[in-house]
């Protein structure tokens, strides 16, 4: 884990980029993590694309994302894909921030949600190692 994001390194035999493995994990049954979908990290990116999972709650997705390299990393992702998504929670998080002194947050990110999302991580990891891709 690094600076609190859980990571795992995906063990991938052929070459793929974002859009070719999702491909390949489109329809692939990820249990509790949800449905698999791609889209850009932030809007300020052109390519960056990943592959993310359905937020858990407002801190906390899992991602599948490639680096220069083409190594392809699982991560639990402290901010959701989407603009309007985003800009909701900031605006939710300052608010409950400024009225509890900064302790609305504390569950979200140290607590059950967190802990939820890295077995996510894990388990989409293992799937996708099984895959034999």
């Amino acid at each position: 884990m690094a600076f609190g994001v859980k990571m795992v390194k995906l063990k991938l035999s052929g070459q793929y980029d974002i859009d070719g493995l999702f491909e390949k994990i489109k329809d692939v049954d990820f249990g509790e993590a949800g449905v698999p979908q791609v889209g850009k990290s932030s809007p300020l990116f052109k390519e960056n694309n990943v592959i993310y999972f359905p937020k858990i709650d407002r801190n906390n997705q899992v991602w599948i994302t490639q680096n220069k390299k083409g190594v392809f990393t699982v991560q639990r992702s402290t901010i959701i894909v989407g603009v309007k998504e985003a800009v909701k929670n900031m605006a939710k998080d300052d608010l409950l921030n400024a009225v509890t002194f900064g302790f609305a947050g504390m569950h979200s990110v140290l607590g059950g949600p967190e802990k939820q999302c890295e077995k996510a991580v894990d388990h989409v990891a293992e799937v996708i190692d099984g895959m034999g891709l």
